[in-house]
């Protein structure tokens, strides 16, 4: 029992020299301006400000996994404990400093360098190894309803009657929708008992989680005869053809090797002129079809992983060309 009681006295003694670090709260950590740049600082609950990290010259989000503060640096992803040491790094190939950890789950860290990315950098938590490609279809979507009401209200046609004309639309290494250029009619009502159209260029940017439309009118306003106007496709059935394109997963279905983006063009006379060159024709859901099909078609071309076929008037060496018609 005295040996007992001394064993306890001397540890006492020692915890009394030695003391207990006070235990962190992680609500306590956040990123502000710092010392002429930019570190995760961390305020206890004496209103004592301790910098943890420092981050560089530009603002970062706050990222802890896994019990660690993650962020990035140009060429790397590096982490530190919660008290700011124990540093590890991860060399990333191509990462500049304007990325960031932009998502995280529960294996990766998902770096962007903003809404408008095209690519992703997919890093495991515990830096042991990375991937390069475009962004996770979980992270980045199109909302078809919203875009539609978006174009519409930029175009204010009557009655929001808009034809497609011709369109041309950029896709990520998935499929999705990034940008757009729609050549349009809009319905501009009735003169005189004739009815009216105006010529227009729609312009859409899909950064994620945001739209961004413009229309330019090219005040040109035309009396159509019905069959002209017929053989266009309506605004709606334009997106649902593609809406229904892109949750079917149909250019990933389609690529041949390590696609960086697709192409799909509309009533454009440089992608048609190839009709004999291509690699096939399938549905809009991505079901086998054949050439003999008369119902509108997109023509979707692969840029990057396969042998161009075409430079297009943008400047894309775009290859594995094949059509996409709409079903019954």
């Amino acid at each position: 029992m005295k040996k007992t009681f001394t064993i306890l006295c001397i540890f006492l003694l020692m915890l009394s020299l030695v003391g207990c670090e006070p235990i962190r709260d992680l609500e306590n950590y956040y990123v502000d301006q710092y010392e002429g740049g930019y570190s995760v600082l961390y305020k206890d609950d004496k209103g004592t400000v301790e910098q943890i990290v420092a981050l560089g010259s530009e603002p970062q989000p706050l990222v802890i996994a896994k019990g660690r503060i993650c962020f990035v640096e140009e060429g790397k992803v590096v982490s530190v404990d919660l008290e700011g040491e124990n540093r590890q790094e991860l060399p990333v190939e191509d990462l500049p400093a304007s990325a960031h950890i932009t998502y995280m789950d529960d294996t990766y860290l998902y770096c962007l360098t903003g809404p408008s990315a095209r690519t992703c950098w997919e890093v495991y938590q515990d830096l042991h190894g990375y991937s390069q490609g475009p962004v996770p279809r979980k992270y980045r979507s199109v909302d078809y309803a919203k875009l539609l009401q978006a174009i519409r209200t930029q175009v204010a046609a009557s009655e929001d009657r808009i034809r497609v004309r011709s369109a041309r639309v950029e896709l990520d290494g998935f499929g999705t929708p990034l940008s757009m250029t729609l050549e349009v009619i809009a319905h501009s009502g009735k003169i005189s008992g004739m009815e009216f159209w105006n010529r227009g260029t729609v312009t859409v940017v899909l950064p994620i989680g945001s739209i961004e439309t413009g229309y330019r009118d090219h005040h040109m306003p035309l009396s159509l005869a019905d069959w002209t106007v017929e053989e266009t496709v309506t605004l709606e059935q334009f997106l649902t053809a593609l809406e229904t394109m892109d949750k079917a997963e149909v250019p990933a279905q389609r690529a041949l090797g390590t696609g960086d983006g697709y192409v799909l063009a509309y009533l454009q006379e440089e992608y048609d002129a190839l009709r004999a060159d291509y690699t096939a024709w399938v549905t809009i859901s991505g079901a086998e079809s054949s050439a003999e099909v008369q119902e509108p078609f997109f023509v979707l071309g692969q840029w990057g992983g396969c042998s161009p076929m075409l430079t297009d008037s943008e400047g894309l060496e775009v290859g594995n060309l094949y059509a996409l018609h709409w079903e019954n």
